[in-house]
């Protein structure tokens, strides 16, 4: 192992050293990174990391001028069938789950990456056991916040072992049953996506002379993280509602292609579009849009102020039906725990488009990225041996 040394000095300032691990599950971590990614300073190193299932190249550019070095991690958290393991301890560490050294490749690489690279800092965006390991490596570690009822012992540990939380929304969107020493932890950022909710790019629907046929534009938007709408919950939706215009983004995760579709199951206001990378048109223009409650697809919406039904999937922790919660109170969306009925969404609709959109200035903020790179770099600043010196 070579020997600490201080941080070197670029172009006159003091090179600053960040590991950010994020989560490859959907795409909404990555997302968020690159988001933040072009309001570090020059003197910042980034090096990014992740575990198996990341469909990222190992070189990513996110905007900089160089290349940011990624380091594909092998998977842990391999399911074990000892039930007595299994049993003892997955309310205390979920994740971290007994498993006969089966999480063991995953550790033995990021530790001798962070013995080899030496960060100042590790930003942890998600996963509480990537935070405990780097924090046992001495690295100090900032926790990236998400909702649900993360409360348990695994994450509770990891909360007071990270030098800060940072929370990439706005403090009017925390959950009431935040215990108070994590809202103190936290940094607020304010909301933040990857689009600027200032813009409004032209419309990707019918023109308004041909609006007489179909007067509602219906976007549903389904996560790259699974979803739990499925293509029978929008034919049917559709066909009970003729003059409306279904658009779908994305897929069904459990309908990874379309030959299972029966024939006719299509009605003509039904347009299948699948992946689409830049979907922030569809939503900014939208009469309607349906999705599940994921972080990133929220902010998205109430970027492009759309009104919104919610349908909140089942995800650990209950994530999704905490975030669906906050959401009814603050009164930015519809939500609802079933499916509606075809005949109700006309009733949806209307209550939909009563609910204020202008509620989303205050959570949004187009400053929110680079507050909190600021953020980041700050605590980083703090960390560095030469200051500590």
């Amino acid at each position: 192992m070579r020997p600490v040394s201080l941080s070197s000095s670029l172009n006159g300032g003091l090179v600053m050293k960040i590991g950010w691990f994020f989560n490859p599950q959907g795409a909404g971590h990555k997302n968020r990174l690159a988001t933040l990614v072009p309001h570090f300073s020059s003197t910042t190193q980034l090096a990014t990391l992740s575990y198996a299932g990341c469909t990222l190249s190992r070189d990513l550019s996110l905007g900089r001028r160089d290349p940011i070095p990624h380091l594909t991690l092998p998977a842990y958290n391999t399911p074990t069938r000892h039930s007595y393991l299994r049993d003892q301890v997955w309310q205390a560490f979920h994740g971290l789950q007994m498993n006969s050294g089966g999480n063991a490749p995953f550790f033995a690489m990021l530790t001798a990456w962070i013995a080899d690279w030496q960060p100042d800092l590790m930003v942890i965006d998600v996963a509480l056991e990537t935070a405990l390991a780097a924090r046992l490596c001495g690295i100090p570690v900032i926790y990236m916040r998400q909702h649900g009822k993360r409360w348990d012992l695994g994450h509770k540990v990891a909360y007071e072992a990270s030098l800060a939380l940072l929370a990439p929304f706005s403090s009017d969107m925390e959950q009431t049953d935040c215990p108070g020493w994590i809202k103190k932890k936290t940094f607020y950022s304010g909301g933040f996506c990857r689009f600027d909710p200032r813009q409004t790019p032209p419309s990707p629907f019918v023109s308004q002379a041909d609006r007489s046929r179909q007067t509602v534009n219906v976007v549903v938007m389904l996560g790259a993280g699974g979803t739990n709408i499925s293509y029978p919950n929008i034919f049917s939706a559709a066909a009970a509602t003729p003059h409306w215009q279904w658009v779908i983004l994305g897929q069904p995760e459990a309908s990874p292609d379309r030959s299972n579709i029966e024939p006719g199951a299509v009605s003509p206001n039904i347009r299948l579009l699948g992946k689409v990378c830049d979907v922030y048109p569809y939503l900014r223009h939208a009469d309607l849009v349906v999705a599940n409650a994921g972080h990133n697809a929220v902010m998205e919406i109430g970027a492009a102020r759309a009104p919104f039904f919610c349908w909140p999937a089942q995800r650990p922790f209950k994530e999704q039906l905490c975030k669906a919660a906050t959401l009814e109170a603050l009164d930015l969306a519809v939500v609802r725990h079933r499916w509606p009925q075809p005949q109700d969404w006309p009733m949806i609709l209307t209550a939909a488009n009563r609910k204020s959109r202008t509620q989303w200035q205050r959570l949004l903020d187009v400053e929110a990225p680079q507050r909190a790179a600021r953020f980041i770099e700050s605590v980083g600043r703090r960390c560095l041996p030469a200051v500590a010196a």
